[in-house]
């Protein structure tokens, strides 16, 4: 609960700032957020994968494990 209280905190003055834009500006934004969405889910994935990897074979470098 006191998580999302400094969450809700932390994004009240980027509401209020986007909230006084244009709509385009703000559908440019949204754009740009939809379009990093594939690069951001890739990464996250090999990420975790390798996170899975390393401990499974000891550690971190892989290299380092056998």
């Amino acid at each position: 609960m006191v998580f999302g209280y400094i969450v809700v905190l932390a994004l009240l003055p980027l509401v209020r700032v986007f909230g006084r834009l244009p709509d385009s500006v703000n559908r440019g934004f949204a754009w740009l957020l939809n379009a990093g969405t594939v690069p951001f889910d890739i990464i996250n994935y090999w990420g975790s994968r390798e996170a899975h990897e390393s401990s499974t074979t000891g550690g971190w470098p892989p290299s380092c494990a056998g």
